[in-house]
């Protein structure tokens, strides 16, 4: 059981870390407000009510507003540059263009002089 429990922690963690919390939590809102809904009206009526936006629930209301200040805390991040200095120069990086470009010869290709050994070898006939 105790198996469990770090696999559990690294995925609620990642869900938290790519902001797919408010997805759950807003699930799941809409599933409580669709269930009262549902004992009040029709389905047709219970689900327009849920979805319509105009009678949001109090966890509709917290959603939104964590979604409001997550984008708001984005927006005043200062926004990191990764600034790449070269500590001697741009002559070292850049030498290859400085320097002619030669074409160069392949290899020369050295055909096999050895005859095939005569008779064949007997474990080859079988």
């Amino acid at each position: 059981m105790t198996a469990r429990y770090p696999g559990w922690l690294i995925v609620s963690l990642l869900i938290v870390a790519v902001g797919a919390h408010w997805t759950v939590l807003q699930s799941a809102a809409w599933i409580g407000m669709l269930a009262s809904n549902l004992s009040t009206t029709s389905i047709r009526g219970a689900w327009s009510k849920t979805f319509d936006g105009k009678h949001p629930c109090k966890l509709c209301k917290v959603v939104h507003a964590g979604k409001s200040a997550e984008k708001k805390q984005d927006n005043q991040k200062p926004q990191n540059k990764l600034d790449f200095l070269l500590i001697r120069g741009p002559s070292i990086v850049f030498r290859w263009l400085r320097e002619p470009f030669r074409l160069q010869r392949p290899p020369l290709i050295v055909s096999r002089i050895d005859t095939p050994p005569s008779p064949p070898p007997e474990s080859l006939l079988g």
